[in-house]
């Protein structure tokens, strides 16, 4: 990927790791039973324990969508026999990738935005004690995206790295 599309995929990640607890938080809650005191938001965070463990799940998901959206396949490019055919091929690529990285920067730009309005709206609606709940379920989400959920991906994707090797050249 280029740089921006990094980039934008770094940005997408933050916003659908605040995103998604605070869609859960709203869906599990009136904002009317608001906690008295500061005792009753620390149980409060513990009682939505579950909600940082699905998030990221949830942002994977999402993530993968996206960068499929940004990914173009180079396999259209077909070895030919003349030089202005390779080069029509080539034209063909170049404009799909265009379009592509268009249509991504446009959903994304939409993406963010509406997560923005809806993050606005939340704190709005809940006020600052389900803010502040809202704010640790994020903080969680994310550390546990970046030490539990990551480790895990790497691993099983190292392990099918290795035996798809032992499969190819068992194959030959």
């Amino acid at each position: 990927f280029r740089r921006t599309t990094r980039c934008v995929m770094l940005f997408l990640s933050l916003y659908f790791h605040m995103l998604w607890p605070a869609v859960f938080i709203s869906n599990t809650r009136k904002s009317i039973d608001q906690p008295e005191d500061f005792k009753n938001i620390s149980t409060m965070v513990s009682e939505d324990v579950w909600i940082p463990y699905v998030s990221p799940v949830f942002t994977a998901i999402i993530l993968y969508l996206f960068a499929g959206l940004f990914n173009t396949s180079d396999t259209k490019v077909l070895i030919s026999k003349t030089y202005s055919l390779y080069k029509k091929q080539l034209r063909e690529l170049e404009r799909e990738m265009r379009l592509r990285k268009v249509m991504g920067y446009v959903i994304s730009v939409c993406a963010i935005v509406g997560a923005n309005f809806y993050l606005c709206r939340f704190s709005a609606i809940y006020g600052w004690k389900y803010s502040s709940v809202w704010f640790w379920s994020f903080v969680l989400s994310l550390t546990i995206d970046s030490v539990v959920y990551d480790v895990i991906l790497a691993a099983i994707q190292n392990f099918l790295y290795k035996h798809c090797r032992v499969l190819a050249l068992l194959m030959h």
